[in-house]
C-alpha cells in the first residue's frame, strides 16, 4: 500500500491527493452499522428505557424477547472485537460490558450528525494513475480488513482466558476471575489443576507492577510531544539540552516547538466544544455526542467513539 501511496503522493498536489485516496472501508462501515443498530433499539420502547433507566437486567431479558438480538448478534458477529484498547487481552470487552454498551448506544441512538464520505469519482486521471489509484485503495480496505479479523481473534482469545478465570476462581486460585491476565501462559498451562498452588501474592505483586508501568507509560513520549500548555516546562527542557551552554537558545527552541501546528486533511472551518482523550472512552450517557476530538494518537479500536465527532485533532495515527 506505502509502495502505491508514494507514486500518488509524487503525482499529485495534497489537496487532490486528499480526494483520490477517499475510500469506505470496513470502519465506516462499522459506523453505518452502529447507527442502524442504535436506531433499531431506540425504536423499541422497553430496550430503550432499560438504557435511559440504567436497567441492566431489564435490557438483558427485553433483548433476548426481540427482534433486535438478531441485529445485535450479527453485529457483534462481525464487529464483536472491535474496541478501545482492543489489542491487550486485559481490556473488557466493550459490548459485554452493559456501563459500556449502554453509553455507546445512547451516543449513537442521540446522534445527529450525518456522517458519510464524499467521493467524488469524476476526477480527472490518466490511466497509470487510475491504476495506481485501484491497486492502492485494494491494499488500503484489505489492511483494514486485516485489521478487524485481528482484533476478533483476540478478542476470542481473551474469552478463553475469562473462562479460565472462571476455573480459577471456583478453584480458589485467584480471588477474581479478572486476576487470570495477570499470570503467565506457563503458569496457567498445567496438566494437574489440583495441584496448582494459590496465586493471590504472585498476583497482587503484579497489579503493583501494572500500575507503575502505565504511570510511566503515560511519560515515554515526552521527548517527541511537547504541548503548547507546557508539558515539559521551561527547566525541564533545559535540563535535557545540558550539553548547550547558550540557555536562551534553549527556550526560543522550546516555545517554538511548543506551537501547535498541523496540516488538514479535509476542507471546512468548524467550531465547537472540544473534549481531550488519553483513552477512547465514551462519558456517560453518552454526552460525547458532536465533539471536537483531541487526541495523541489514535488506532482503529477509536471507531466506535469518533464515529459521531464532526472533527478530529491527532498528532499520529489513523483509523479510517
Amino acid at each position: 500500500m506505502a509502495y502505491f501511496y508514494n507514486i500518488l503522493l509524487k503525482r499529485f498536489d495534497y489537496i487532490k491527493l486528499k480526494k483520490v485516496i477517499i475510500i469506505n472501508s470496513i470502519n465506516t462501515q462499522q459506523v453505518t452499522e452502529l447507527i442502524k443498530l442504535a436506531n433499531a433499539f431506540k425504536k423499541n420502547d422497553k430496550l430503550w428505557n432499560s438504557l435511559l433507566n440504567n436497567d441492566e437486567s431489564s435490557f438483558k431479558k427485553n433483548l433476548l424477547d426481540s427482534e433486535e438480538d438478531n441485529i445485535f448478534n450479527s453485529y457483534l458477529e462481525k464487529y464483536g472485537g472491535r474496541f478501545g484498547n482492543e489489542l491487550k487481552l486485559e481490556t473488557l470487552n466493550l459490548y459485554e460490558h452493559f456501563p459500556s454498551l449502554r453509553n455507546l448506544l445512547l451516543l449513537y441512538g442521540n446522534n445527529s450528525y450525518n456522517y458519510n464520505h464524499d467521493i467524488d469519482n469524476n476526477i480527472d486521471l490518466s490511466l497509470i494513475e487510475k491504476v495506481v489509484l485501484y491497486f492502492f485503495k485494494k491494499h488500503a480496505v484489505n489492511r483494514e480488513n486485516l485489521r478487524l479479523l485481528r482484533s476478533n481473534i483476540i478478542d476470542v482469545v481473551r474469552k478463553v482466558f475469562e473462562r479460565i478465570g472462571v476455573i480459577f476462581k471456583s478453584k480458589g486460585l485467584i480471588d477474581d476471575e479478572r486476576d487470570i491476565f495477570y499470570l503467565k501462559i506457563t503458569e496457567i498451562i498445567n496438566k494437574d489443576i489440583e495441584k496448582l498452588e494459590p496465586f493471590q501474592k504472585i498476583i497482587e505483586t503484579r497489579k503493583k507492577e501494572y500500575k507503575k508501568f502505565i504511570n510511566e507509560e503515560s511519560l515515554m513520549n515526552h521527548s517527541h510531544f511537547i504541548s503548547v500548555n507546557g508539558i515539559l516546562s521551561d527547566s525541564d527542557f533545559i535540563e535535557k539540552q545540558n550539553n548547550d551552554n547558550n540557555i536562551e537558545t534553549n527556550k526560543k527552541k522550546y516555545h517554538e516547538w511548543s506551537t501547535l501546528k498541523g496540516e488538514g486533511v479535509s476542507s471546512g472551518i468548524l467550531r465547537g466544544i472540544v473534549r481531550k482523550y488519553d483513552q477512547p472512552i465514551i462519558s456517560n450517557n453518552g454526552q460525547n455526542n458532536n465533539e471536537i476530538i483531541v487526541a495523541k494518537n489514535i488506532d482503529p479500536g477509536w471507531t466506535c467513539l469518533i464515529g459521531t465527532c464532526p472533527a478530529l485533532i491527532v498528532s499520529a495515527g489513523q483509523c479510517w
